[in-house]
């Protein structure tokens, strides 16, 4: 019992003295012109594969962050991107960030939307028929 102890000590020990360079960034984005939540925003650190969205409330987290110096973005559709440069240095260290986005009006080209009939169903043939200005007949080819 007693080595079982000793190994489950040594064990412990080594595991809480291993130290983790990682860090956790935090945050709210909202909306800058009426301090609304902004869901689904997208949260990344440039040149790496850390990121993350916002939660319905505008709160984001991304952990695991080796300690370092990032370039932080945020976006989202409807709003112009904001950016901040940060610096991870403490071990376990939590960074809160939160980040006011300015709307951004989007132009889109016109949207043309083109429909056909099928003729060859009924109920196209009566509509034709009841669509003309004069008497007509049609006959479908589903017959």
């Amino acid at each position: 019992m007693t080595s079982f102890s000793t190994i489950l000590f040594l064990g412990l020990f080594c595991v809480l003295s291993f130290e983790v360079d990682a860090g956790t960034i935090t945050g709210y984005i909202k909306n800058d012109k009426n301090g609304s939540a902004i869901p689904g925003a997208d949260v990344v650190l440039k040149g790496t594969n850390y990121g993350t969205n916002a939660d319905n409330s505008g709160f984001y987290k991304i952990e695991n962050v080796p300690a370092g110096k990032y370039k932080i973005k945020v976006e989202a559709i409807g709003f112009k991107n904001s950016s901040e440069t940060i610096e991870i240095k403490k071990i376990s260290s939590v960074i809160r960030i939160d980040f006011t986005l300015d709307e951004e009006a989007i132009q889109l080209s016109e949207v043309v939307i083109r429909a056909r009939a099928n003729k060859e169903l009924e109920t196209s043939a009566r509509t034709t028929e009841k669509d003309a200005g004069n008497v007509v007949n049609v006959i479908s080819a589903q017959a």
